[in-house]
């Protein structure tokens, strides 16, 4: 461990003249807080010449005492009867800095900056284990906002974002540091209260938030009136887990809605009411058998050669009523119903191989997902993580998953022409998903210049409007025979 020679490099990078470095440890350019990890790394590598695989992050420390991202590998090598070590080392600042932009945007909503579903997510899990160790309760709020859709249709997405904005603030004034808010997306919130002694404190909460909508908003020169539905749910008593709470939140906000406003606490008996009141459950179920449900297929072309590779294939209700209805409207209801199991595609008996399934972040970081993911990778299923950025990835957890492609969010790649941060995270997330060996996928290219973009940035494969629109079997078929010379390699779902 100790330093017996070092190249010009070394010295431009740390401020040391090679003499002052010469038979000093080589922990003398690693931080002090860093310097137990880096040796117990060098004492692994070294003394008992253990092969460490990839490299090691730590924080550097210059001659003048500055600190900055370290990558530090150690290679081995004999020279006649010596065996010698040799460190090489990276300022990975840039790198950093790029992967802290991403990890940011996977966390937030870009127009509010409050947590997203995603990390509202973890921090739910995170209250749940605390609550049980301490046998806590706390409360789980869902908000959606009152005639928004009619607000925004009259006045313009700009103010309907600017809205949004407006009731953030709002929101924040309110609620106390303790209190999570997050924007789960559309005009949909979430507030998670961890500190509540009984029912009535979040009730009083909830009242809280309602009264501070109650004004009227400055929205450029328009004044704006909105309120707000708010649905609740308590650990442990209306359940006690992550999705059981959200969804009962989501059924007394439903409640609330169908009343007019205001807020209600989750009561048994309104899931059933709430399930009668659609009627769409028992119609889904019957559907199946009735041959509504249809699948469109988009096609996801190579940028390199313009070759279609694989198509997504896309399901549909083709209601009676209602006309032909996107999954967003009925899978989550299948799901909770259970009607989901005959939607499933064990029917076809397609190759393991020619199948790849999207699952969204959420999914892939829950632990229950572990088990299910890496058996379907051991079959042969490929599997693509979907919506990449707009959730909640730990990079280091992402790096075990059995995943073998990302697709970038069509938020990022939409953005791409006008907004240089977008095309920074693209950048960004192309460069990191080759470095695990993934292939990255762009979902909703519209345009010529994000298409020369993500060309110039590497990324493998795009799907959206400018290479094709969702269609029937007849006409993807149809295509499909037109690029005969690239014949699809895989099948993606996406239900």
């Amino acid at each position: 461990g100790i330093i017996e020679s070092t190249n010009p490099a070394v010295v431009k990078l740390f401020g040391f003249s090679e003499q002052e470095l010469m038979g000093q440890r080589a922990d003398i350019v690693i931080a002090t807080t860093h310097r137990s990890a880096f040796d117990n790394y060098l004492q692994r590598r070294l003394t008992l010449d253990i092969p460490v695989s990839g490299s090691h992050e730590t924080m550097g420390k210059r001659k003048n005492g500055s600190l900055f991202p370290l990558e530090f590998i150690v290679s081995s090598m004999q020279i006649g009867s010596r065996h010698l070590f040799i460190a090489t080392l990276r300022d990975i600042s840039e790198r950093k800095a790029h992967t802290d932009a991403l990890e940011y945007q996977a966390l937030h909503d870009a127009l509010t900056g409050l947590p997203n579903r995603s990390l509202f997510g973890d921090r739910l899990r995170q209250a749940l284990l605390a609550a049980r160790r301490n046998q806590k309760m706390f409360g789980v709020l869902l908000l959606d906002l009152d005639r928004f859709k009619d607000i925004n249709d009259a006045l313009g997405h700009d103010r309907g974002d600017s809205l949004l904005q407006e009731v953030t603030a709002r929101l924040r004034g309110v609620l106390r540091a303790t209190d999570t808010i997050a924007r789960l997306g559309g005009d949909e919130f979430a507030v998670l209260t961890t500190d509540a002694k009984h029912p009535e404190d979040v009730v009083a909460t909830a009242r809280k938030i309602l009264a501070s909508l109650e004004g009227p908003f400055a929205i450029g020169d328009q004044m704006v009136e909105t309120g707000a539905s708010i649905g609740i749910a308590m650990y442990p008593v209306h359940g006690d887990d992550p999705s059981t709470l959200l969804r009962r939140a989501d059924v007394a906000m439903y409640v609330a809605k169908r009343s007019g406003g205001g807020c209600r606490l989750y009561q048994p008996e309104q899931e059933a009411q709430t399930l009668r009141r659609s009627g769409l459950a028992g119609e889904l179920r019957r559907s199946i058998p009735q041959g509504e449900l249809m699948l469109h297929y988009q096609p996801q072309v190579t940028l390199a050669t313009g070759a279609i590779q694989t198509v997504e294939a896309l399901v549909r209700w083709n209601h009676p009523r209602e006309g032909l209805m996107p999954p967003d409207r009925f899978i989550p209801m299948a799901e909770e119903t259970g009607i989901i199991h005959p939607l499933t595609l064990g029917n076809f008996k397609v190759e393991p191989s020619r199948l790849t399934l999207e699952i969204t972040e959420g999914v892939a970081m829950a632990a229950a997902a572990a088990k299910a993911l890496h058996r379907l990778h051991e079959i042969g299923v490929r599997l693509a993580l979907d919506h990449f950025g707009t959730g909640y990835s730990s990079l280091l957890y992402l790096m075990r998953l059995p995943v073998n492609e990302i697709k970038i969010d069509r938020s990022f790649v939409s953005a791409l022409a006008s907004d240089e941060d977008s095309a920074a995270i693209v950048r960004s997330a192309v460069g990191l998903g080759h470095n695990l060996g993934l292939r990255v996928v762009a979902e909703g290219l519209q345009d010529r210049i994000a298409e020369t973009i993500l060309v110039e940035v590497g990324c493998d494969a795009a799907q959206g409007f400018l290479v094709g629109r969702p269609a029937e079997e007849g006409e993807i078929t149809a295509l499909l025979l037109q690029h005969s010379n690239a014949a699809p390699q895989a099948d993606q779902a996406s239900l």
